[in-house]
């Protein structure tokens, strides 16, 4: 039986007004026996974000981005190839919209699709501080640098900064930042990605 898992680690506190932000994804596959199968890669941001770059830096290097297809405003879809059982590992770059500080940011959310099924998703959360940039340094609050996490350790379970908060009785209020009506239960807006307010 075929499994997916996905894991992205990235510094969890910017600087109020960072822009470029960097993410390691990987994603290790199991059990797809010989004929392997054809993934691709889902890319969610939110209003006033863009991803400027992914690159494939193993098992081979490419750039990846060049395969992006938009499926609406805020999504792209990625030939990600064919792939045998392993870990992949990408390098993920994106451009945030400006952030206040204490502001928590859905950033990104990436999903993993093995023919037209989404099998694993993990997000990108982060948080700003009231500091200057360039106060924070680079991977502080990153997990491990990827050479010194064997392939074999890659995280299976879900994303520790989940998509979705217990469920707290009656409408939520809509989101502070944009003003869209938000769904029972999100934690993030889906159009801006800012933390929504516990209903």
């Amino acid at each position: 039986m075929s499994a997916f898992a996905v894991a992205a680690f990235h510094d969890r506190t910017l600087p109020a007004g960072a822009g470029r932000f960097a993410v390691v994804v990987w994603i290790r596959a199991t059990g797809l026996g010989d004929a392997g199968a054809d993934v691709a890669l889902e890319l969610w941001t939110p209003a006033g974000a863009a991803v400027t770059a992914l690159r494939e830096v193993a098992p081979a290097a490419s750039d990846r981005l060049a395969a992006r297809v938009r499926i609406d405003d805020r999504t792209l879809r990625i030939d990600a190839g064919r792939w045998q059982d392993g870990v992949h590992e990408f390098g993920l770059e994106l451009v945030l919209a400006p952030r206040d500080p204490g502001d928590e940011l859905l950033a990104a959310r990436i999903g993993v699709l093995a023919g037209h099924d989404l099998v694993a998703e993990a997000v990108v959360a982060v948080s700003f501080a009231d500091v200057p940039a360039g106060a924070l340094p680079a991977g502080a609050d990153a997990e491990p640098p990827t050479s010194a996490v064997a392939p074999a350790d890659l995280p299976t379970g879900a994303s520790p900064e989940p998509r979705h908060r217990a469920s707290a009785p009656g409408a939520p209020p809509p989101c502070a930042g944009c003003g869209e009506p938000a769904e029972e239960g999100d934690r993030y807006c889906e159009a801006c990605g800012l933390e929504l307010a516990a209903g």
